[in-house]
């Protein structure tokens, strides 16, 4: 499917705003004027008890969502984007909001994961949201050149699995570059946490 002009969705109960699976049914944005862009809201703030929550982008079984430059805002959906399965999203130059208790940016278990390209991106973390996975010393949210923003003191920024190595005299510029971010961390939380890491019995710090 291509989206060739200005583009709102505005998804709210459970929706997700863009769905593509299958290698080949991808999603692209393409648009001679560079005024235009694609906007995904995702309001679940008034959802029923025990329905899914919703989220904005969600690709899995190897296709591609290209939607540079896109504006996404998720309040209290599941996630913000998802790519599994050799799946893959591209948002570079975009916006990111998400404000929730699930993963800004997702990528899937080892061995079913997608890749997210958000360089050059704004993102905004507020709530209970964590930002991406890191699983080794391996992220496959690629955050080169973005700024990210964090709003709330319940937000982590990364959920780390078994990693191999961590220096403790730069833990945190050592995680952040796993994912390209150099940038430094803006927002309004001063108490947000860097990280929530699993399976230390293998990882050397030194």
């Amino acid at each position: 499917m291509n989206i060739t002009g200005n583009t709102t969705i505005n998804a709210k109960n459970g929706t997700i705003g863009i769905f593509s699976t299958g290698s080949g049914q991808n999603v692209t944005f393409n648009s001679t004027n560079k005024a235009h862009k694609v906007i995904i809201n995702v309001d679940d703030t008034t959802i029923d008890d025990g329905v899914t929550h919703g989220l904005a982008v969600y690709a899995t079984d190897n296709s591609i969502v290209k939607i540079e430059k896109a504006e996404i805002d998720v309040e209290d959906g599941s996630a913000g984007l998802v790519a599994t399965d050799g799946a893959s999203i591209n948002i570079r130059g975009g916006k990111l909001k998400y404000k929730g208790d699930g993963f800004a940016m997702y990528t899937g278990e080892t061995g079913s994961t997608g890749t997210i390209n958000a360089k050059d991106t704004t993102v905004t973390l507020e709530g209970k949201a964590v930002g991406f996975e890191v699983t080794g010393n391996t992220s496959h949210v690629n955050l080169t050149g973005a700024t990210v923003n964090i709003n709330s003191d319940d937000v982590i920024l990364m959920n780390v699995s078994n990693p191999s190595t961590l220096q403790l005299n730069n833990f945190d510029t050592t995680l952040n570059s796993i994912s390209g971010l150099t940038n430094p961390i803006g927002g309004t939380s001063t108490k947000y946490k860097l990280a929530v890491i699993t399976g230390l019995n293998e990882c050397k710090f030194i």
